[in-house]
């Protein structure tokens, strides 16, 4: 009979569990040994030169290197766009089971769209090569130090891109500073999605007993080879919020194994958060590092809402300094007795960036029996769909946005080739966002109605292909006082500014409340993935159909 205190591998006895079957898996030791193994392999993979194609991607340049393969930036030929591409390491791509299910979470992931999250675009394979393209995001990762107002703006983000991932049915399973990229305007973005699962499925990407992830940032029953939910990326954000008041993770050891082990049995240190965070953020960081999943927040929402209350009621945290590198030559200056040194002015400390407002998903206020006005709309597991066969269908949201405001969807064409139109409110006068309109042997966007004119026909109407059939495509629309910009795809599709009293709305399209967004088309099957809001400036008003 197998010792339930040993490694059912090496034999090894462990230290008594504080949670519940944690060694169903191999012990710490064993599991690290395979993930060196799969490391080193890794290594001697040789990478590709700029100029090589993979499909209808060019590389670029290396971007960096993971157990799960290589990521490179690319450009897209025939979007003219930098993306990211990562290429699975060989022997990922080799295993026919690992493909399949890659790809069935690619599409899945494809279907999100969030401003925190990096939007993957899908998976292809070339040759022996297999890859999954992304949104190529300039900027860079989160690192240490960072000011404590600054890591709560991350942090916050950070969770409510899981909350969408968590919202589909999958686990990040790898949420770290390293894969969370910070853009230029300072908005973090979550990335690198190469071991997401389904927690309904077998959770292990690999063979049995491996352990794939960070060490620095497991959960408990990642590191046991348990099932996970949502709430093991949970874990992660509370160790990095820990490492960024602390300056350092919660657990640190000279080998990976030794990390594992005390993630497993060893409370976090949190006195070391005594005099660097308040009792609330405290009190937070202590839930999302309990050791049972029970005990940590049910949701990522919670998470990013707390993180929102904190930084709005209360200082985050007494500022820290912290010497590295260059910053040892300015203490060894102050040792000697440099007056200057000690009687530099402290330079002016910036305002903190507002917290952009969260997005509202409008996808949820949508009731098909209540607000169709026309057409067959009904909803399904995973977004909206509009059958086919009807001219001019259209559907109410029942919101009325503020004056500024961006509108986010992720539309997948099931069928034909018409139109489709995104109904938008523009100082109080509607008109609609026309997509992929075809005109001879093109496909246009536009406003419409401008001057009169549809939207295949005005001043705002150009060439595009936004929506080709069996893709996602994540259209996002900026209205603002001076003018409505479109972009498909993280790719510029129009860019209008002008008079709104120059806008109607398309005869077939007038809606029985004029003051609420909508969605419609032509004569084609669509499926709405999702839909959301930022408002700016001002909070919009939800409706109902009257």
């Amino acid at each position: 009979m197998t010792d339930p205190a040993a490694c059912p591998r090496c034999g090894t006895r462990v230290a008594p569990s504080r949670v519940a079957d944690e060694f169903s898996g191999a012990c710490p030791l064993c599991l690290l040994k395979d993930a060196a193994g799969a490391l080193a392999a890794g290594a001697k993979e040789s990478s590709l030169p700029a100029g090589t194609r993979i499909g209808e991607f060019e590389i670029l340049e290396p971007i960096g290197k993971g157990g799960m393969g290589s990521v490179y930036k690319a450009r897209q030929v025939s979007l003219g766009r930098a993306v990211a591409i990562k290429i699975l390491s060989p022997r990922h791509a080799s295993s026919p089971d690992f493909i399949a299910r890659f790809e069935r979470e690619a599409r899945l992931l494809a279907g999100l769209s969030h401003p925190n999250l990096v939007h993957v675009y899908g998976f292809g394979r070339e040759g022996d090569l297999s890859y999954l393209a992304m949104e190529h995001v300039e900027g860079r990762a989160l690192s240490f130090p960072v000011e404590a107002a600054r890591l709560l703006r991350i942090v916050r983000d950070a969770a409510l891109a899981l909350q969408k991932v968590h919202d589909a049915g999958m686990v990040h399973r790898d949420v770290k500073p390293s894969n969370l990229l910070i853009a230029p305007d300072g908005t973090a973005k979550l990335g690198d999605f190469g071991i997401v699962v389904e927690p309904r499925k077998d959770d292990r990407l690999t063979e049995t007993g491996v352990f794939v992830g960070s060490p620095h940032y497991a959960s408990p029953e990642h590191i046991a080879g348990r099932a996970l939910d949502g709430r093991s990326d949970l874990y992660a954000l509370g160790v990095i919020l820990f490492e960024g008041l602390a300056g350092h993770p919660p657990f640190s050891a000279p080998s990976s194994a030794a990390v594992l082990a005390r993630h497993l049995h060893e409370p976090p240190p949190l006195g070391e958060l005594d005099g660097k965070a308040t009792p609330r953020l405290k009190a937070l960081v202590e839930r999302l590092l309990a050791k049972s999943p029970e005990g940590r927040p049910a949701k990522a929402s919670e998470v990013a809402a707390e993180l929102d209350q904190i930084a709005a009621q209360e200082p985050a945290a007494p500022r820290r300094r912290f010497l590295l590198g260059a910053g040892a030559a300015a203490l060894a200056a102050v040792a000697a007795g440099s007056a200057w040194a000690l009687r530099k002015p402290a330079p002016p400390v910036p305002a903190p960036r507002p917290l952009p407002p969260p997005p509202l998903d409008l996808l949820a206020l949508v009731d098909p029996s209540v607000d169709t006005v026309h057409g067959k709309w009904t909803r399904e597991a995973d977004g909206l769909v509009v059958e086919a066969g009807v001219r001019a269908y259209r559907i109410q949201v029942p919101y009325e946005p503020p004056e500024e405001y961006d509108l986010r969807a992720t539309v997948e064409r099931l069928s034909g080739k018409q139109t489709f139109h995104l109904g938008i409110l523009c100082s109080g006068r509607p008109c609609s966002v026309l997509l992929d309109a075809p005109v001879d042997t093109h496909a246009v966007s536009g406003l419409h109605v401008l001057d009169g004119k549809g939207g295949w026909e005005n001043e705002s109407t150009r060439v595009g292909h936004p929506l080709p059939p069996g893709h996602a495509a994540r259209i996002e629309i900026r209205v603002r006082r001076a003018g409505v910009s479109v972009a498909a795809d993280a790719k510029p599709l129009l860019d209008w500014s002008g008079d709104y009293v120059r806008l109607t709305p398309g005869p077939s399209f007038k809606m029985p409340n004029p003051a609420a967004l909508w969605i419609g088309a032509e004569m084609d099957r669509f499926k709405i993935r999702s839909l959301e809001i930022v408002p700016l400036g001002s909070p919009g008003r939800r409706l109902r159909s009257p």
